[in-house]
């Protein structure tokens, strides 16, 4: 047991060393909540930016072709809708019913009723 006698004692870090060390720590903590809330902002204003080009886009749609206008309703929609879970089963009934209007090679132009439907979904989203 003798043998272990080479245990060194604490050592002693001057003062300011160790204010610079904490101070150190503190700087970078602050970077990273920083780099963090900023890249949260930045992805919230570009999703903010798709949704916004995806709604002019629906304000704009052509309805003279029907499949067109399904798909064009489909892909813009999504992207409108994101997580507002207050209009998902209106814009899914929708789609259901614009099924019809996809997947053919000759397909009727789009119905009064149907317009209406996806002009009305434009409104009460746009109104979000």
């Amino acid at each position: 047991m003798e043998q272990l006698r080479d245990i060194k004692g604490l050592v002693e870090i001057p003062f300011p060393e160790l204010w610079l060390i904490i101070g150190g720590c503190v700087f970078v903590c602050l970077l990273l909540i920083g780099a963090y809330l900023w890249y949260r902002f930045d992805q919230r204003k570009k999703a903010h930016s798709v949704r916004a080009k995806a709604l002019v886009a629906l304000k704009q749609m052509d309805f003279s072709d029907a499949k067109e206008a399904a798909y064009y309703f489909t892909k813009n929609g999504y992207l409108v809708l994101g997580e507002n879970s207050l209009h998902v089963k209106n814009f899914e009934a929708i789609i259901h019913d614009l099924e019809a209007y996809k997947f053919k090679k000759e397909v009727p132009s789009l119905d009064e009723a149907m317009m209406a439907r996806m002009q009305a979904f434009i409104k009460e989203v746009h109104h979000v």
